[in-house]
């Protein structure tokens, strides 16, 4: 299914999965690409986001693949929000990773 309005992101270019979690700066969501790809999609609705992008872009590339999730992508949802298509972690988060 795709997300339903008013969380719809990239269009019909995302499958939604699931809500992996939410905070003060938005929300990640689980989804997939046309291809079956799992992706985790942050959606940041302030300038947090140009700058969270721009750190993930120039951490991108296989020397950073084992410590960081790839950065693929960077668009404007429907609302407004900056949308981050990253890499779907299935250890979760670095805080869930700690707490293990």
């Amino acid at each position: 299914m795709s997300i339903p309005k008013p969380d719809l992101i990239g269009g019909e270019e995302y499958i939604y999965e699931s809500l992996l979690g939410n905070g003060s700066f938005g929300k990640v969501y689980k989804c997939k690409n046309k291809k079956g790809q799992l992706l985790a999609i942050k959606r940041i609705k302030d300038q947090q986001a140009t700058w969270e992008a721009k750190i993930m872009s120039s951490l991108s590339g296989p020397e950073y693949n084992e410590y960081f999730a790839q950065f693929y992508k960077l668009f404007k949802s429907y609302d407004g929000s900056t949308c981050i298509v990253m890499e779907y972690c299935e250890l979760g988060s670095l805080e869930d990773v700690d707490l293990r």
